[in-house]
């Protein structure tokens, strides 16, 4: 059989999972061949296959999976596989609030990849997931907190239009849509 779409080494172990409800990482490591970046492109590889078809009891120990390899990882390597991770997740799920985009969001606010200069660049290239990462912060209660940093003020203009402005912003103007005029 033929697969034109799916890579076979990852639909087989679908298959596998399917039938026997093992998540075995000796096959994924054998795969891999002890190569880092591999190592991680083939959990998103049956993720993505797993989404694919609908097979939700894999979606989790793949996700189980992610999540040991990046806790296990040393500083330096964790931000290049997280870059991966989420490149491979983004590029293939273009959803929010999926349990791996969850996993992802919640590991890297608890690190310091948000300071690496590749955090913008996927920000800005995959909007799924500055999408989680916004829910992420919400969740965590971090929009609160950084509200209280910054001290956001709610204004209003005359013809009712709320909008919200930095306290330590030095320029007091806004761009009303409502009136078409600056306040």
């Amino acid at each position: 059989m033929e697969m034109h779409d799916d890579h076979p080494d990852y639909f087989e172990f679908v298959l596998k999972f399917m039938y026997t409800e093992m998540y075995d990482t000796d096959v994924i490591e054998n795969m891999a061949k002890g190569d880092k970046t591999k190592r991680m492109e083939i959990p998103m590889g049956i993720h993505e296959i797993a989404d694919k078809y609908d097979v939700t009891r894999l979606l989790k120990p793949v996700t189980d999976d992610v999540l040991l390899t990046l806790k296990a990882a040393a500083d330096l390597d964790r931000c290049d596989m997280l870059q991966t991770v989420i490149t491979a997740h983004y590029e293939h799920i273009p959803r929010a609030n999926t349990s791996m985009g969850n996993m992802l969001v919640s590991f890297l606010l608890g690190c310091n990849f948000m300071e690496s200069g590749f955090f913008e660049v996927l920000l800005q290239s995959y909007p799924m997931f500055a999408a989680d990462v916004a829910l992420g912060l919400f969740r965590g209660g971090m929009l609160t907190k950084l509200n209280s940093i910054h001290k956001y003020e709610r204004k209003q203009c005359g013809c009712g239009f709320a909008y919200y402005r930095a306290a330590t912003d030095p320029q007091n103007s806004h761009f009303c849509r409502r009136c078409n005029r600056w306040l």
